[in-house]
């Protein structure tokens, strides 16, 4: 973590003689489309290695820009995701984990969820606000999820225009399975009415979300092709499909109207996949913090900057949205305000890589997310903390950390689990007790950001336990 000034005179000299200072040289400054996936999974697309789903448009886009191998959501649950990209702050840091999905008193589960705040706090800036303030214009389109209240809203937070779809709200005319065709409208419109002004546009689409919505006709396409061996659910694919098409005409949009060169576009997803679209390799579905619940796809096109075909295996976060969004737009930093990521800036470019040795997760709640260790049976997703550094990842889980003796008794307790995601990233050997070294350098790393964030671990017995015969 570090203070904005310090993140922006760096940038400052990186950008010399660079291509974005020869567009602002000819008085323009890059338009930014931030295209958001709900639900959809690292393999889940063609570019990323699906058997069976076709996405024609989010793989020519990832073929025409950069392609982020190692991705993630900040969280492995919407909410707290979609709050960790507009602050650009870890959830950890402002107290907001999302809504539990197990109801306590439960008595399967062993300690007391944290409650965090029931929402993102109002009057934090986000990147719609640093954006407004630097003379773009502002738009989100779609699923909000982040405050209905007065001071809670899309244009509280910034945006000088809102289309906000919920997934319980009456649907416009033609609005397409999924609301995919309004969300869709109305993008290409906020691109058509400011092709003349710098914009940021935040499209949060409510697919892949369940329940699985598509047209019928495309549905029976789906069910006369061969399934894929990993993937298979036809209804799934169809919608995907839809998805993929929303995709396409946006970016067609930017075509219509000579905008593609100078607009950065990324697409990425608010956490892992669903769990009918497994993620092989990858562990675990949303909800789940091994790594099928939290790495997503991210790709980024920005053809006056970013060259075709590139593909980059560093570790990086949602939280890194914002810096690098304001490095992009040349815009100045808000007063007062920290960001937990940093600028992939160098990244985009070419130039070199990040100014960070570690990533965290915390989630002191139960998602009800299956799988929850090796060394028990399946539960809801439990309270836990992770660190990845390097290659190596630790999962810290609050129950048996709490519970079962902590430190003192880890070769035993299971609460940590130990992953060299180099050799295993199906995260199915546990290294905890034959890396000692290894385990207690990351557990380190994960108690210090956990104090130095005030970051509340979920240690208070539950007392509608009752342990399993």
């Amino acid at each position: 973590m570090r203070f904005l000034p310090l993140v922006f005179s760096l940038v400052a000299t990186a950008l010399a003689g660079s291509p974005e200072t020869a567009l602002a040289d000819q008085g323009r400054r890059p338009n930014i489309v931030l295209i958001y996936a709900d639900d959809l999974g690292w393999r889940d697309t063609g570019h990323t290695g699906s058997d069976y789903y076709r996405t024609p448009h989010i793989d020519g886009l990832a073929r025409a820009g950069i392609t982020f191998t190692n991705a993630y959501a900040a969280a492995a649950t919407c909410a707290p995701s979609r709050a960790a990209l507009l602050s650009g702050r870890s959830p950890a840091a402002i107290g907001f984990f999302g809504l539990a999905g197990v109801t306590l008193p439960s008595a399967r589960l062993r300690v007391l969820q944290v409650t965090g705040r029931p929402r993102y706090p109002a009057g934090d800036v986000t990147i719609a606000h640093a954006l407004r303030d630097a003379g773009y214009r502002t738009g989100m389109v779609g699923k909000w999820q982040l405050g209905a209240t007065p001071e809670t809203t899309p244009t509280a937070r910034g945006f000088t225009f809102a289309h906000v779809i919920e997934p319980k709200s009456p649907p416009a005319p033609d609005a397409g399975p999924k609301r995919i065709d309004e969300i869709t409208r109305v993008a290409r419109n906020f691109i058509s009415d400011n092709r003349d002004h710098p914009f940021f546009l935040y499209v949060s689409h409510l697919a892949v979300h369940t329940p699985v919505e598509a047209r019928p006709e495309t549905i029976a396409t789906w069910r006369q092709r061969p399934p894929g061996r990993q993937h298979r659910h036809p209804r799934f694919a169809a919608m995907i499909e839809h998805l993929d098409e929303s995709v396409g005409r946006i970016l067609a949009a930017l075509d219509e109207h000579g905008l593609t060169d100078d607009t950065l576009v990324l697409f990425t997803s608010d956490n892992g996949a669903a769990p009918m679209s497994p993620q092989t390799p990858l562990r675990g579905s949303k909800g789940s913090y091994y790594e099928g619940g939290i790495r997503v796809p991210l790709f980024a096109r920005w053809p006056a900057v970013v060259a075709a075909g590139r593909t980059s295996d560093v570790p990086v976060s949602q939280i890194d949205v914002f810096p690098t969004v304001l490095a992009v737009a040349r815009a100045p930093e808000p007063k007062g305000k920290r960001l937990d990521g940093v600028s992939l800036l160098p990244l985009l470019r070419g130039t070199g890589g990040l100014d960070r040795t570690a990533l965290f997760w915390h989630a002191p709640v139960y998602t009800g997310a299956g799988g929850r260790s090796h060394r028990s049976g399946p539960l809801p997703g439990v309270p836990v903390s992770v660190v990845r550094k390097g290659d190596w990842k630790l999962l810290l889980f609050h129950d048996r950390w709490a519970l079962d003796g902590g430190r003192a008794r880890l070769e035993t307790n299971g609460a940590v689990e130990l992953f060299d995601l180099a050799t295993n990233l199906d995260e199915c050997c546990d290294q905890s007790t034959t890396r000692p070294e290894k385990r207690d350098e990351l557990l380190d790393d994960l108690l210090h950001w956990i104090d130095e964030n005030d970051a509340p671990l979920a240690s208070a017995p539950n007392p509608a336990y009752r342990a399993p015969d």
